[in-house]
């Protein structure tokens, strides 16, 4: 709730808040709502990139497909 004439400071300070990285301190700003969709294209591309590289990995590990040590 923002009082009367405090709307400019207001806003400045909602920016400082999003600029250091802690916009959870801006009331009706909400992790569900704000933060998780900005990070999911970016989540989304780290778990594709971390398949792409284990498949290689082990399809090309020694005894790969074989389940008996001889």
């Amino acid at each position: 709730m923002r009082h009367p004439g405090s709307g400019a400071l207001a806003d400045l300070t909602e920016r400082w808040f999003v600029r250091q990285g802690v916009p959870s301190m801006i009331e009706g700003y909400g992790f569900v709502s704000h933060v998780l969709p900005r990070m999911l294209p970016s989540l989304a591309f780290v778990a594709l990139a971390s398949l792409g590289f284990l498949v290689p990995l082990r399809a090309a590990a020694p005894g790969a497909g074989s389940c008996s040590p001889g």
